[in-house]
Parts: C-alpha cells; sequence; structure tokens
C-alpha cells in the first residue's frame, strides 16, 4: 500500500517540468544575484561612511594635538624666559660688579701709594724745616 502512494514520486520528469525547474533556478539565481550585488554595494557605501567618519574624528584629534603641542611649546619658551632672562641678568650683575670691585682694589693701591707718597713728602718738609 505505501508503494502504491509513493509512485507518483518515481515517476519520469516531462520536458517541460523540467524546462519549469530551470528557469525556476535561473531566476532565483538571478534574484540571488541581485540580492548580493545589492548588499555587496550598501556594504561598499557604509563602509566608506565610516572610513570618511574616522578620517574627520582622526583630523579633529590631529588638530587638538596640534593645539597642544604649540601649547606645551609656548609654555616651554615661558619657563625659559621666566628662568633664563633673570639668571642672564644675575650674570651680567656679577661681571659688573667683579669689574668694579677690582676698580676698587686697584684705586685702593693708588690711594695707599698716594698716602705713602705724602707721608714721604711731609718728612721731607719736616726735614728740611728743621735743617733751616
Amino acid at each position: 500500500i505505501c508503494f502504491l502512494c509513493c509512485v507518483s514520486a518515481f515517476s519520469a520528469l516531462s520536458v517541460e517540468d523540467l524546462d519549469k525547474i530551470d528557469t525556476m533556478l535561473k531566476e532565483s539565481e538571478t534574484r540571488m544575484q541581485e540580492f548580493v550585488t545589492t548588499e555587496i554595494k550598501h556594504t561598499r557605501e557604509f563602509v566608506a561612511l565610516e572610513i570618511e567618519h574616522v578620517t574627520i574624528k582622526i583630523d579633529e584629534v590631529n588638530k587638538r594635538l596640534d593645539v597642544a603641542f604649540m601649547l606645551i611649546v609656548a609654555l616651554l619658551a615661558l619657563i625659559v624666559v621666566v628662568i633664563g632672562i633673570p639668571q642672564i641678568i644675575v650674570a651680567l650683575q656679577s661681571k659688573k660688579e667683579r669689574v668694579q670691585d677690582d676698580k676698587i682694589a686697584e684705586q685702593q693701591q693708588e690711594i695707599k701709594a698716594m698716602q705713602a707718597e705724602l707721608e714721604a713728602l711731609k718728612q721731607q718738609v719736616i726735614a728740611s724745616s728743621s735743617s733751616t
């Protein structure tokens, strides 16, 4: 009995049936190719938009880094100016003080020499006034 129910499953397919199946398969394949092509197109568009979005974010980060770098350079320049200029001024003042100290020492030696000469002249005047 089971064999009689399933006989139609084993029957031969006609040429028309095979053509219909072939047409159905071709249509299905065409629809699938269109679907895949459309999905690839959408995926490419999505990836392109995401790349553009990431590029914009990278550009923004680069701008921020440039600003931060310029601020760091400006801060370093300010530190150099704040610390360096006073050091230069102190060094120049120290040099001037040394020059002045040397002049003062030289003048003190001249004064001592003049005092000794004056003392010698006094002694001569005293000696010459006593002999007359």
